[in-house]
């Protein structure tokens, strides 16, 4: 008990609390695994294709800092707007996981399991999964984007973040060799079998959670500061597909596991995130005659009058990017894929 200030016993509980989250990720990325493994051989998965809605208890609101009351849906509603909350459902979910487990095996004599090494804390994303959202592009283009190429993007997440001598690799059990990097901080892949049998990874130099990933889909002859919103809807899938998102909540990857793609993306309010090169003032879509300039809780994170903010950053990949952030309304066809996204940025103001 030497390292325990007797003066105020609870000084680092929240540092120990999140530790605890980071350690239990991994075991509830496993548990997600298998539960995905079985819900595909044995075709339940296909009967939950469709989100299951059901009404939670309303609260009144209550007394204790870790909880807030959600408005926003026209009622006073638990929100989960703290890490400490978020934390404790993190335990308790892998907590109910194991608890299952447990039931549905034999009674075992206890393994003894030795554990080397120690965790890495660098970026790095799939390479087969990476070539997974290779494989899609070229299925899909053809519908929504068919002269638009493919590139992936490194964005900063966390402050002092440096994006400018980035050496990115592909690495394997028996190889890594380098992958070049534009100026804008784009790269494409290149197709290599020994990669995909080797289970490779993508890797940058940079600590883990210090950038996000995203993809960029272009086509030729747009000005830079104009998109095509048919690009953008394959951005979203190709992005899922690839699994760039860096999600930090075990949670989070958790339900990422069960995400169609092509579902998901196709829903008329898609929470799918888009970055502005800028910082943004406005964004505009144009087909024709049409044009709709996107309300701004569409913009900045859908955060602009969120007062629990700086507690959820850490868990978006938007944490440094806010003001550049914005959602599509991607399912709704009433806009067609020629639709034309333009974007006017605070430093264009007078």
């Amino acid at each position: 008990m030497k390292h325990v200030n007797p003066d105020n016993p609870f000084k680092g509980l929240d540092q120990m609390v999140n530790e605890l989250g980071e350690l239990l990720s991994g075991v509830t990325d496993c548990l997600a695994r298998g539960l995905q493994a079985f819900l595909k051989k044995s075709k339940v998965g296909a009967k939950l294709s469709e989100p299951i809605r059901f009404d939670a208890p309303c609260l009144s609101p209550l007394a204790l800092h870790y909880f807030s009351a959600d408005e926003r849906l026209g009622q006073r509603c638990l929100g989960l707007h703290s890490r400490t909350l978020r934390q404790v459902v993190h335990v308790a979910l892998v907590a109910a996981c194991t608890a299952l487990g447990a039931q549905e095996r034999p009674m075992q004599a206890p393994q003894q399991i030795t554990i080397t090494g120690t965790p890495r804390q660098v970026v790095e994303k799939s390479y087969r999964k990476m070539v997974q959202g290779m494989d899609y592009f070229e299925r899909a283009r053809a519908a929504i984007a068919p002269d638009a190429s493919l590139r992936f993007k490194l964005l900063p997440r966390k402050p002092g973040t440096d994006m400018d001598r980035i050496v990115l690799e592909v690495i394997g059990s028996s190889f890594d060799y380098a992958v070049p990097i534009a100026p804008d901080h784009t790269f494409v892949l290149e197709r290599d079998v020994k990669a995909m049998e080797e289970d490779a990874v993508v890797s940058p130099n940079r600590k883990r959670l210090s950038m996000t990933w995203r993809t960029e889909i272009r086509t030729p002859g747009l000005p830079a500061d104009i998109r095509r919103l048919g690009d953008l809807r394959l951005e979203c899938e190709v992005g899922l597909e690839a699994g760039l998102v860096s999600n930090s909540s075990p949670i989070g990857r958790f339900f990422d596991l069960f995400t169609d793609s092509k579902g998901y993306c196709d829903r008329k309010e898609t929470m799918y995130m888009y970055f502005a090169e800028r910082p943004l003032f406005s964004v505009t879509l144009v087909a024709g005659a049409r044009r709709e300039v996107l309300p701004i809780d569409r913009l900045y994170a859908m955060a602009s009058d969120d007062p629990g903010l700086k507690a959820d950053l850490p868990y978006c990949d938007c944490e440094m990017l806010v003001d550049r952030t914005y959602f599509l309304p991607l399912g709704d066809h009433s806009w067609p894929d020629d639709t034309r996204i333009e974007f006017e940025y605070m430093d264009d103001r007078p």
